[in-house]
């Protein structure tokens, strides 16, 4: 529907007038954002960390210091994976997006939750290196890859927190883009146009 101008034309419809997309189909696209993402993180976390080298034993898998400080440099990466993917995702999800409000940044929380739960889980079983069958229980001193893993949960936060930021960087633009629109120019235009007619009565 438009609204009527004060001179009988019709006024352009701003777009505060528009019709707000349905909020379901928003979070559908949520979802599978999250879903790819983390998919998506999974293996960029899988081809840029180093997972540590082991001896197989009878006894299970053997790590030296070497090894342990290779494993806080996987879960460094995690972290930072998830924290650069966040950022784009907290941007996608809240650019041009002012008419949900508060409810973008709460998706886009859910989302980032998602997708560190999946980019973990693909880059360890799906991407990451997986210790071979045929050496479990040998006694064969062989050394092979350790399976991708996060020593600490503080490493999970980098996905929301890079949403959040990514979110604010998007929120930011927000009313930049309401001032800039076309629409609100024209009829500034058409709203002025009356008033430097009057000067020459």
């Amino acid at each position: 529907m438009s609204s009527s101008h004060p001179s009988g034309e019709p006024a352009e419809i701003t777009p505060a007038h528009r019709r707000r997309p349905p909020f379901p189909g928003y979070l559908l696209i949520t979802a599978g954002v999250g879903i790819a993402s983390g998919i998506l993180g999974g293996e960029v976390w899988s081809r840029i960390a180093n997972p540590p080298t082991a001896l197989v034993t009878s006894t299970g898998v053997v790590l030296g210091e070497t090894q342990l400080a290779q494993q806080v440099d996987v879960t460094l990466w995690f972290l930072v994976t998830g924290a650069a993917l966040g950022v784009l995702v907290g941007m996608a999800l809240c650019w041009n997006r002012s008419a949900y409000g508060a409810l973008v940044v709460a998706a886009t929380v859910i989302a980032s939750v998602v997708a560190c739960w999946v980019s973990y889980w693909s880059g360890v079983h799906l991407f990451g290196p997986s210790l071979p069958e045929h050496l479990l229980g040998s006694s064969v001193r062989q050394p092979v890859d350790v399976a991708l893993s996060v020593g600490t949960r503080a490493a999970y936060l980098g996905w929301p927190v890079g949403a959040l930021i990514g979110a604010v960087a998007a929120i930011a633009a927000w009313p930049a883009r309401r001032r800039s629109t076309p629409n609100s120019r024209k009829i500034s235009g058409a709203e002025a146009a009356p008033t430097a007619s009057n000067d020459y009565v």
